[in-house]
């Protein structure tokens, strides 16, 4: 089970990065800029910033088991949309919907495994999970140039369609759901405002190339995610049935 539940955690923060190093190849085969195409790495990473706090609530609630079938299965078909891309635009709108459905996986995947293994069984699986969530992009960053020469970029997504359709059909079987928590309202407001402040920091962050630290923009941005992230923590500390339980972070071992 726990290899089931990590291949699709592999799958998912894989494909991230993979194309990070051959951007200027495909820009030339779609007839567009590399600057352009630089979103197809950002646009999943703003997609898991923004809906991963959510994802994890839905996954309490609905059960961790169908969020990770569902994140997978949608992560699998963005995935063949991604290889049948015709232009720039459409890349980064496939890279983006494929990253919504990718942050399911990653909370999903972290309570199954928490619910699944007891004592020192918990804290080893949850070793091989970290160490398979942060090896993903890197191994993508790594492998993805000599991939892309091997076989064409598109190849590349064509070929993971029916990996990640394994990884899907074997989780399908060997995962068993987990406990749903009690009935109660999700956290819209909150959900929304720390949405807003992912996406204004790391929307800052990735015109710093281009525009430098001191441009306008950029400091108008990180203000924006400033504001955003103050009024998240007041939603939360008002909200009965907060996104994110901010008395977690006066435990000693939460921090």
């Amino acid at each position: 089970m726990l290899w089931a539940v990590l291949g699709g955690l592999f799958a998912t923060s894989f494909s991230i990065t993979i194309l990070a190093v051959s951007l200027g190849d495909i820009a030339r085969d779609l007839g567009s800029s590399k600057s352009a195409l630089t979103w197809t790495i950002t646009g999943p990473f703003l997609a898991l910033a923004i809906c991963m706090p959510l994802f994890g609530k839905l996954g309490d609630l609905y059960g961790h088991r169908r969020l990770y079938l569902l994140g997978l299965s949608g992560f699998t078909i963005a995935t063949v949309l991604t290889a049948f891309a015709w232009s720039g635009p459409s890349l980064i709108a496939f890279r983006v919907l494929g990253g919504i459905p990718a942050a399911a996986v990653g909370p999903a995947s972290m309570a199954i495994i928490m619910r699944a293994f007891p004592g020192r069984d918990r804290v080893k699986a949850m070793s091989w999970w970290s160490f398979v969530g942060a090896a993903g992009p890197v191994t993508g960053l790594i492998a993805g140039g000599p991939l892309v020469d091997a076989l064409g970029w598109r190849w590349v997504f064509i070929v993971q369609a029916p990996l990640a359709l394994l990884g899907l059909a074997v989780a399908v079987m060997v995962v068993r759901e987990t406990p749903r928590a009690p009935a109660e309202p999700i956290d819209w407001a909150g959900a929304g405002s720390l949405a807003t402040a992912s996406f204004m920091l790391l929307l800052a962050l990735s015109l710093t190339g281009d525009l430098g630290w001191t441009s306008p923009v950029v400091i108008g941005l990180a203000v924006a995610a400033l504001v955003a992230l103050w009024s998240f923590v007041r939603v939360e500390l008002r909200a009965r049935h907060p996104l994110v339980p901010l008395d977690l972070f006066r435990r000693h071992n939460f921090r």
